[in-house]
């Protein structure tokens, strides 16, 4: 698979942290993903695929990987394309969060796998951890199902964070580890089950940051909306399908519209394409 470089942004060559600095990816983007060094916060970007008028599913399957797979028009490789995309967000990420609305839409099915073997010795190449851990931000653990794999297997590293100090934790597992955010020094203090207690998101992103955690992808749309309120979302990565779908079901439904004062606007930074059916962009969040 190689994609067709259409754009590049020349501020990319002022990005002088080459997270996947391989050939391989050099081969099939046409360029490094580098990123630039941000102080005080992790890098925070959202992945997502979106039909052309900017929904994340149809109306009879709420999977978000059904935008590409249901492009009956695409070849297979396009098909592909937005996996691969995805893939390559994982790969450089220390971390993933996650919604619990997400889980529901799949079924349960969700896993942070990245299912390419070169993307994973690239990271093993860095002395990376075989997978990003899982940041499952929650209100309620009703609203999890622990005997789904990703919360009850020995492979996917998983931070579940309650963001309300009353939930209760009755219903935990033994195998999580319940740890006080504010006292958290280090992700070595992680074991591979884990809970914490957040009052806030932003608070929940500035300790993950503090104790290791540079480069976070966010896969949730609800707090992708909440990111970009906060303003502390950097880019988005977003593939655009040529299928229509209209109706409800695109990115911060059921949240508050930015307004004509507020809103953040995008910058390209990069434009690919595989063949006439997609158009996969890398853009900047410009506050």
């Amino acid at each position: 698979m190689t994609f067709k470089l259409l754009l590049k942004n020349p501020l990319l060559d002022t990005y002088n942290h080459l997270v996947l600095n391989d050939t391989y990816i050099a081969e099939v983007l046409g360029y490094i993903p580098a990123i630039p060094r941000i102080e005080n916060k992790p890098f925070l970007f959202s992945c997502f695929a979106l039909s052309v008028d900017g929904k994340l599913y149809y109306p009879d399957t709420n999977s978000g990987f059904s935008i590409a797979r249901c492009n009956y028009h695409a070849t297979k490789e396009e098909q592909k394309g937005d996996l691969f995309i995805l893939m390559t967000a994982r790969a450089m990420s220390d971390a993933i969060i996650l919604g619990t609305k997400s889980l529901h839409y799949e079924n349960g099915n969700f896993l942070p796998d990245i299912v390419n073997s070169t993307l994973l010795d690239i990271r093993s190449n860095n002395s990376q951890s075989l997978l990003p851990a899982t940041i499952v931000i929650c209100r309620s653990l009703d609203n999890i199902n622990f005997n789904d794999k990703l919360f009850s297997d020995d492979l996917h590293q998983v931070i579940i964070c309650c963001i309300n100090n009353s939930i209760n934790l009755n219903k935990l597992p033994g195998m999580y580890q319940q740890l006080n955010l504010s006292k958290l020094v280090s992700k070595q203090e992680l074991n591979l089950k884990n809970i914490v207690l957040a009052n806030t998101l932003s608070e929940l992103i500035f300790k993950m940051y503090k104790i290791g955690f540079n480069i976070i992808l966010n896969e949730s749309p609800y707090f992708h909306h909440q990111l970009l309120q906060l303003k502390l979302l950097d880019e988005i990565w977003i593939n655009y399908s040529g299928s229509y779908i209209g109706g409800s079901g695109g990115l911060g439904a059921m949240q508050i519209a930015f307004d004509s004062k507020t809103h953040p606007d995008l910058e390209l930074l990069t434009m690919h394409t595989l063949g006439y059916n997609f158009i996969y962009t890398r853009q900047r969040v410009l506050y």
